[in-house]
């Protein structure tokens, strides 16, 4: 276990701290699954949660039930005449944060460090700007909920923080079944690119400070299909399918003993099927597994598309996936 001045030494990349984490929440049971998640990583690394809810305004309906306020019954329909939207709203944000001051309760009891936010407003920007004013740098979601606060917040709003956010994401997938399953190990997808190069910081991080084994997995079945010669396509030999695996073999070696003088345990694995298909497998293998992947692109809602294997993973992997932006970094 490294001391946290070993952790932030200087290594010629900026340094991702792990030490406030934002966590989304709607009352969704998917939302309960990141929770557990976060709150396992929170205590095990000694971060503070941020636990956060917004109210989308342009939802003024409420539930029939709503079991965040104290059991009361609630029967108000859009445009109901009763009651204002702007009581509402009201009611809506007071629900909001009286169901993230229970959940914080639990989590104060056990010595962790936790603050509760509801806001009004747009779910996925208003998500950005309290990771942006808090100053986090990890951001725990899942991919798909139904919100018991209002409209859906979990789904293709983390598609659009995904997409936005200056710091890694954490994200679990409606399938994710492991949400009592510590983390046990990391699996890292490479390809011998910068860009999936630039998750190895973070994942480090991690794996020193959780005391978890490394896996670097890298699969070679798209480079040994084809190659552009002359601009017309052609199908290689055989014997370039032995070299890619060798090739991929050596840069693995050499990642594992860099890691390895970190005094990081560090396995690796090169397979020949789809990158996407291998890291799952990988990740299957073990229960607590953490996948983390690098994303490439510009940074914005409408600008940034995912690289296509860490965008396919997220959506169909069983494990939590931690995804590391471009130019990582923080909030200016």
């Amino acid at each position: 276990m490294f001391t946290k001045e070993q952790l932030t030494e200087a290594e010629g990349v900026r340094k991702v701290s792990f030490e406030k984490i934002l966590v989304p929440l709607d009352g969704s049971d998917m939302a309960a699954g990141i929770l557990a998640v976060s709150r396992d990583l929170a205590q095990r690394i000694g971060a503070k949660l941020d636990l956060f809810a917004v109210v989308d305004p342009e939802t003024v309906e409420l539930p029939s039930y709503m079991p965040f306020m104290g059991g009361e019954r609630s029967i108000v329909g859009s445009g109901s005449d009763e009651i204002g939207a702007n009581e509402i709203e009201i009611m809506r944000i007071k629900a909001a944060t009286q169901y993230l001051n229970t959940i914080a309760e639990s989590i104060r009891d056990e010595g962790q460090e936790v603050s509760v936010e509801a806001v009004v407003g747009d779910p996925a920007q208003s998500i950005i700007e309290a990771a942006r004013k808090n100053r986090n740098d990890l951001i725990a979601m899942a991919t798909r909920g139904r919100s018991a606060i209002g409209r859906g917040l979990l789904g293709s709003v983390t598609d659009k923080v995904a997409h936005s956010s200056a710091v890694p994401m954490l994200i679990v997938t409606p399938d994710f079944d492991g949400a009592a399953i510590p983390i046990s190990r990391i699996v890292i997808g490479l390809d011998g690119s910068p860009v999936a190069e630039s998750a190895l910081e973070p994942a480090r991080r991690l794996a020193t400070s959780l005391g978890v084994p490394m896996l670097m997995v890298r699969a070679t079945a798209v480079a040994a299909r084809m190659a552009a010669y002359g601009g017309e396509p052609y199908y290689a030999s055989p014997d370039i399918y032995t070299e890619a695996d060798e090739d991929a073999r050596e840069y693995l070696a050499t990642m594992k003993e860099a890691e390895e003088r970190r005094g990081i345990k560090v396995d690796t694995v090169v397979k020949t099927g789809s990158a996407v298909s291998e890291i799952e497998a990988a990740a299957k293998e073990q229960p607590g597994t953490l996948i983390v992947l690098a994303t490439r692109g510009r940074t914005g809602f409408t600008r940034w598309v995912l690289g296509s294997v860490t965008d396919r993973v997220i959506r169909s992997a069983d494990s939590p996936v931690l995804v590391i932006p471009p130019k990582i970094g923080g909030w200016d």
